[in-house]
């Protein structure tokens, strides 16, 4: 079948400068003489409505913008034969740190139009699906924050600089985690469960994840003070944390997380609210096309 490629753009991300490369990758893809559509989004939600509809008509959907774009577009596609690429220019984009470094944007759009089509795992929590990961307590604590905040710093530094914001007042709640037949309750800081390595534009909370081995990855943080908040926190952005005897790791195929109405979430850096969280993996789901590691 000839290729025909759908392009999803969101001009706000990175505080409105993918807008200025939009055109930039139209010049690439009409170089490359690609039978494509390019659609720029307006509102919430527009990438999910316009992959659901164009996976029918296309056989590539390339997603341009940040991980909340990736993970609208993930979840207007679902289950389908179309080959997923991927453009990073958002402020954080962690799900990107699966694949090669240092790619520009035309690197990248070549990665995603003619790069090697591996078949990767995603999640699904609730009704949702996820391609990165899903973090529950102090980390979707943080994503809420940085909602009200408006992202005034972009992607690792604007994450770090409210983290280091909410470290002292951060509450650590009671959590019931089902999980490998374990029900365990106690007070976490933080629970991830992650596809992928890496969170909040630099965090390698799962720094061993990896996108194809059909399961999800757990960095499972205990209660701690604001002390040893400090003093680990570093470790965490080098993925040093591991074995710290506050922190359990583990790789699953499913679990439960429940706790008070309190205890928020993100799901691919996007602000999800309230449980219970209901995870699982979902092994090959997704095609994706790129340079990887």
């Amino acid at each position: 079948m000839r290729k025909k490629v759908l392009v999803i753009a969101n001009p706000v991300a990175d505080r409105r400068k993918t807008e200025r490369i939009i055109p930039f990758i139209r010049e690439i893809l009409i170089k490359k003489k690609i039978d494509f559509r390019l659609y720029i989004t307006d509102r919430p939600l527009h990438a999910t409505d316009l992959a659901r509809e164009g996976k029918k008509h296309y056989t590539d959907i390339v997603s341009v913008g940040g991980d909340g774009t990736l993970n609208e577009v993930l979840n207007g596609l679902g289950p389908c034969s179309c080959t997923l690429g991927v453009v990073s220019t958002g402020s954080g984009n962690d799900f990107a740190k699966n694949f090669r470094h240092g790619m520009g944007i035309e690197e990248q759009m070549t990665a995603a139009l003619e790069g090697e089509v591996r078949k990767i795992d995603a999640g699904l929590c609730n009704d949702r699906y996820f391609i990165n990961g899903v973090g529950i307590g102090f980390d979707g604590k943080v994503v809420e924050e940085m909602m009200k905040e408006g992202k005034v710093f972009k992607g690792h530094a604007g994450y770090l600089y409210v983290v280091l914001k909410c470290i002292l007042s951060y509450r650590e709640p009671v959590m019931t985690i089902r999980v490998n037949k374990e029900v365990i309750q106690e007070k976490v800081f933080l629970i991830d469960v992650a596809n992928g390595t890496t969170f909040g534009g630099g965090f390698k909370l799962t720094p061993d994840a990896r996108v194809d081995d059909g399961e999800l990855d757990v960095c499972w943080i205990k209660a701690m003070g604001i002390l040893g908040r400090y003093i680990n926190m570093p470790k965490v952005t080098r993925g040093e944390h591991v074995h710290l005897d506050v922190v359990r790791m583990m790789r699953i195929k499913a679990i439960t997380i429940e706790s008070n109405e309190d205890t928020v979430a993100h799901m691919d850096g996007e602000f999800i609210g309230s449980g219970p969280f209901h995870i699982k993996v979902l092994p090959g789901f997704i095609r994706i096309r790129g340079k990887w590691r």
